[in-house]
């Protein structure tokens, strides 16, 4: 439409510009068949001219230029003007070509003048339009920038891991909560100038025990070789004396020309793991320990007591084969079977009561509380509220491993001089609970009172119960005598 417009506005001006040059001759014209002489008529026909092709450009101009030339030789044919225009052919042509001339010069240089103004127009239109298109995309990349940055910034903030964010000089860009966590403290303190101002109260070893300097590792290594590290491992004292272990992977952050301009660091505290590592070995270095004492018993037993028994019975049977007391060493003999058989049938309830297998869970227990009960003249209660139905071996091993294990370290370490064992079905459970009055321990530290190993006992107990999927717990106090509690589930 607005293309239309100017067109129609186009036309409109280059008719009326070449009606100027005919209102110029008509008013000559008519001035010369009146007798009123028009002074200077082809200047101002050259002039109409000049004003026609400066305003209406190349085309226009030319046009008014043949009406004028017309003209010309109209006036030289008539008579008409000075004689130096108009007495021969040359002059006449001289006028014309001074026309077309005047027209050309302005003309073109108006084209050019009207051409360079549409280039000028069409590129600041053109770059309007990329001013806008670009402001559209700068503020959709900084609508994604800003989404992706509350993004990072959430996932950092609640990251179980320590995100450090440091430039060249080692000054602190970020650090979310978890890594102050890490450092101790709640915010960074306005003294702190860099991350050297932390750490220099701070003390860093690797795995072999050697100390890390900040001027030597590989958060200087990614700052100045661009190093990437991953899972390092280094153990941290805090100025409180607090120890941690942390794993981290440390990388550089290069800006679009490719320049390192600092380094982020994720630390992932990796305590827990480290203690359930050494309390693992620890463990694996008790049950080998208990294993190998469980062997040195058992050889025990069989050199002394079934050495005896067989020695005994090897000798009777030598003083048969030479007929000597016949009858006195058979009766002998047979009271030394009887003995070996007798502690055999001992060694094989020790070591797994055929009892639990023929008769269920519940005998055996009554049937080992009363035998401990005989042997440490401890008064025993044995509660049992239970409906169990078919139970399967595996809970029922380790449900009576948890109580042997229990009654022998109550026995062994308490001081106690009675104890209860209760068993019962709730909320579709197997509970058991030994308890006594002894003198009890610190559960955290696992001091027992008189135990060589106080911690090994409780942790067996727990990985059985743990594997089977149920709960165990202890409660103790010192004085106050401990309880000891797992859960089976039957469901």
């Amino acid at each position: 439409m607005i293309q239309n417009k100017a067109s129609r506005y186009r036309r409109s001006l280059n008719l009326y510009a070449l009606l100027i040059v005919v209102a110029v001759i008509a008013t000559i014209e008519t001035g010369r068949r009146t007798g009123t002489m028009v002074p200077a008529p082809f200047l101002l026909i050259f002039g109409s001219v000049a004003l026609v092709a400066g305003l209406t450009g190349l085309r226009t101009g030319l046009a008014a230029a043949s009406i004028a030339a017309m003209f010309v030789v109209y006036s030289a044919r008539q008579g008409f003007g000075p004689t130096s225009l108009t007495g021969s052919i040359f002059t006449v042509i001289t006028g014309s070509s001074i026309a077309f001339f005047t027209a050309y010069l302005l003309g073109s240089s108006r084209d050019k003048r009207i051409k360079l103004t549409e280039e000028l127009l069409a590129s600041q239109a053109a770059l309007l339009d990329a001013r806008n298109e670009l402001e559209v995309i700068v503020e959709r990349r900084t609508a994604e920038v800003s989404d992706l940055r509350n993004r990072l910034d959430s996932a950092t903030e609640y990251s179980p891991a320590g995100v450090l964010v440091i430039d060249r000089e080692m000054n602190i860009v970020s650090l979310n909560p978890a890594g102050m966590e890490q450092l101790g403290v709640d915010s960074i303190p306005a003294e702190w100038r860099g991350f050297r101002d932390i750490m220099q109260d701070f003390e860093m070893y690797s795995t072999n025990g050697e100390r890390i300097s900040l001027g030597k590792g590989p958060l200087t290594d990614a700052i100045n070789e661009g190093k990437v590290t991953d899972r390092f491992e280094f153990r941290l004292v805090r100025p409180d004396r607090v120890v941690r272990w942390y794993r981290v992977a440390i990388a550089p952050i290069r800006s679009d020309d490719g320049l390192i301009t600092g380094a982020t660091a994720i630390n992932l505290d990796i305590s827990k793991e480290k203690q359930a590592t050494e309390a693992m070995r620890a463990l694996t270095q008790q049950l080998m320990q208990v294993q190998e004492d469980e062997r040195t018993q058992l050889a025990y037993e069989l050199h002394d007591e079934i050495g005896q028994y067989l020695t005994a019975l090897n000798l009777n049977l030598h003083a048969l084969e030479k007929g000597s007391n016949f009858q006195k060493l058979l009766v002998d003999c047979i009271a030394q079977v009887d003995g070996l058989m007798s502690t055999v049938k001992n060694l094989s309830v020790e070591l797994r009561p055929a009892m639990l297998d023929d008769l269920g869970l519940v005998a055996a227990v009554r049937w080992y509380l009363a035998r401990q009960r005989q042997r440490s003249g401890l008064g025993i209660t044995f509660d049992s509220n239970v409906s169990l139905g078919k139970l399967s071996p595996e809970i029922s091993t380790a449900c009576f491993r948890v109580v042997q294990e229990a009654v022998t370290n109550a026995i062994s370490h308490s001081g106690c001089d009675a104890l209860t064992v209760r068993m019962y079905n709730e909320d579709g459970g197997l509970f058991v609970e030994i308890s006594d009055r002894g003198c009890g321990f610190d559960v955290r530290n696992r001091n027992s009172a008189g135990s060589q190993q106080p911690g090994l006992g409780l942790l067996v107990m727990r990985e059985r119960v743990s594997q089977l999927g149920g709960e165990f717990a202890v409660e103790s106090e010192i004085g106050r005598g401990t309880q000891i509690s797992a859960c089976f589930p039957l469901r």
